[in-house]
């Protein structure tokens, strides 16, 4: 049996997302290292995604539309990524 190539693989990967309903994710990290790596993998599997630099801006960006998923960081400046946490259960 012979293994696909790389490239063979991510086309088939590709196709078949393009086959399911776009799912929106909220990347909220301080780390702008951080925001671009995982930002770049998500977008890459075909997820709406929506960048928050904070817990603050990520608490206007749900309060502005709704969100599949949450990526956060834990440990941020101002709000960490428990309270977000607590935020977004209390506006669901």
């Amino acid at each position: 049996m012979t293994t696909p190539s790389l490239g063979l693989a991510r086309a088939e990967t590709a196709q078949r997302a393009s086959l399911l309903p776009e799912r929106s994710v909220l990347l909220v990290d301080d780390d702008e290292l951080v925001v671009r790596s995982v930002g770049r993998v998500l977008t890459a599997a075909s997820y709406d995604v929506t960048v928050a630099s904070s817990g603050a801006e990520a608490v206007e960006a749900i309060m502005r539309r709704s969100f599949d998923v949450v990526v956060s960081d834990i440990q941020m400046p101002g709000m960490s990524g428990v309270e977000l946490l607590w935020t977004v259960r209390a506006h669901d």
